[in-house]
């Protein structure tokens, strides 16, 4: 891959799996916190899509587990929300914050119980998931939208 492409061909070959233009990328010097148009980091773009190993290659190389969107959402909360629990197991193994929120309040556990993801949720639960704080933040919606 031609290190003058733009940052969102880099995206875009995350979301094809193209691992290689993904490491030619990173060999040409990429700078890890390149953002999409949607604003989400390489490795929220490779979390969201489901691409364990491009994943792990933008963690071996210095990837910042927990920095996310201007929304607040990360890579765990991609992950969770899209149900790939290989992607959530190796980002907690990296560090990543189990009680980050987005913007809305939602969390990796908020985001997996949604999305009817159990296997997730379970996860997320085993490495310190809050339950409590998740039912204090849906209940607080839930006021909040109500009449």
């Amino acid at each position: 891959m031609d290190s003058d492409l733009a940052p969102y061909s880099v995206h875009e070959a995350i979301i094809s799996g193209d691992i290689d233009d993904v490491k030619d990328s990173l060999l040409d010097g990429l700078n890890l916190e390149t953002r999409s148009e949607m604003g989400q980091t390489l490795l929220m773009t490779a979390a969201n899509e489901g691409q364990l190993e491009i994943v792990r290659l933008l963690l071996d190389g210095g990837a910042d587990v927990d920095l996310g969107s201007q929304n607040g959402s990360t890579s765990l909360i991609c992950a969770a929300v899209n149900g790939y629990h290989d992607i959530v197991e190796l980002l907690l193994e990296r560090g990543a914050d189990v009680e980050k929120v987005d913007e809305d309040g939602n969390s990796a556990l908020i985001c997996a119980s949604q999305m009817g993801h159990s296997d997730v949720a379970q996860i997320l639960l085993e490495n310190g998931a809050v339950v409590d704080q998740e039912i204090k933040l849906v209940s607080e919606k839930i006021v909040t939208v109500a009449p």
